[in-house]
């Protein structure tokens, strides 16, 4: 069940569309005010590649604890990768908070973003804008990956109820997603919508698998799995540009779209994947995940320096200084690295 190492095209596509409708959000312009369901479909996208690894160790069984630890490895190989770009987002938006807010106390609170202390109710300082989400993030792989791994049919099978339930019930609680600040007992909200879509990626890989390899490729099939995709992510956009308080009753529904979505373009069915597979494309999609973290205090900047001036120039100018920022976090956390694995180089042949 193992699909090809090549970067899927739609895939990296769908993750600058959703990285832009967050950008949308948290401009507050009224523009994409369904952006925050961009996180369920990087939930989802982190639970399909989860599910593909514990497919692959399954035949290995091991005991919970067992299962625990190759999950704290996974989790924190994840969370090294990232760290580096992470912190030096953190530190340039907290300096630019302060300037912005001259509030001392956000350095006291940036304690909380940097050891990730939001979904155990810790105050945090949230300068990137992210902190909830990378949060709840790694502890639903924490808490998905060992379940997964040690209970994998079972999960595969439940997973679908995970999703449904969860969903369901935030919005019932609640009226809509965009609630990662909730409780529900002593549950955090962002970390349930973790769990959610993580367990929702489950469904994706075995489904998007059997459509690969089970459905005949005769051309009214192609045919009406394009257009079936081309259907689905045409409503998930049209509702995260249009959508207001009073029709964000329907997030549940748009996140089940977003999942049957992920399906389709996983299979490598209905629109030819190659049409996404370019260059500009696929680093784009590479790139999102640090412009993810830089966009959020330029956003708040401008809000409070740039008010005389016209929203496009406003948000256009916030979007050049995040560009930029996520050159300078991509090129220092870089640097990071390399000064980490150099230190680790020279302690490893002390110790020879």
């Amino acid at each position: 069940m193992c699909d090809s190492r090549k970067r899927n095209g739609k895939i990296e596509m769908l993750r600058i569309l959703f990285c832009c409708a967050i950008i949308g959000l948290h401009s507050k312009s009224g523009l994409c005010m369904g952006g925050y369901l961009g996180c369920e479909f990087f939930f989802m996208v982190s639970g399909y590649y989860i599910s593909k690894k514990i497919e692959i160790e399954a035949s290995i069984p091991k005991s919970f604890y067992e299962c625990f630890l190759e999950a704290l490895q996974y989790t924190f190989k994840r969370i090294i990768s990232l760290y580096p770009f992470y912190f030096v987002a953190t530190v340039i938006a907290i300096l630019l908070n302060y300037f912005t807010n001259h509030n001392i106390k956000v350095f006291a609170a940036a304690i909380g973003d940097l050891l990730f202390l939001h979904c155990f109710g810790f105050r945090c300082a949230t300068a990137t804008g992210i902190v909830w989400y990378l949060c709840s993030f790694y502890l639903g792989m924490l808490i998905v990956y060992t379940f997964s791994r040690k209970y994998t049919e079972f999960f595969f099978i439940v997973s679908p109820l995970i999703f449904l339930t969860i969903t369901g019930s935030i919005v019932r609680l609640f009226g809509k997603m965009d609630v990662p600040g909730e409780y529900v007992a002593c549950l955090n909200c962002g970390l349930l919508r973790a769990i959610s879509g993580m367990a929702a990626g489950f469904f994706i890989y075995r489904s998007s698998h059997y459509i690969r390899t089970n459905l005949k490729a005769t051309k009214a099939i192609e045919a009406f799995i394009g257009g079936t995709e081309i259907l689905v992510w045409t409503v998930v956009i049209v509702y995260m540009s249009a959508m207001n308080d009073e029709m964000a009753l329907l997030d549940s529904y748009i996140t089940v779209f977003i999942a049957i979505g992920l399906v389709i373009s996983y299979s490598g069915r209905g629109i030819p994947q190659e049409w996404f597979s370019n260059s500009f494309i696929i680093i784009g999609g590479k790139a999102s995940s640090i412009l993810f973290m830089t966009h959020y205090p330029w956003l708040r900047f401008v809000e409070k320096y740039l008010m005389d001036y016209s929203i496009t120039f406003r948000y256009s100018f916030a979007i050049v200084l995040s560009i930029v920022t996520a050159l300078f976090v991509w090129w220092a956390g870089n640097k990071a690295i390399r000064v980490v694995i150099g230190i680790s180089n020279m302690i490893m042949v002390k110790n020879i």
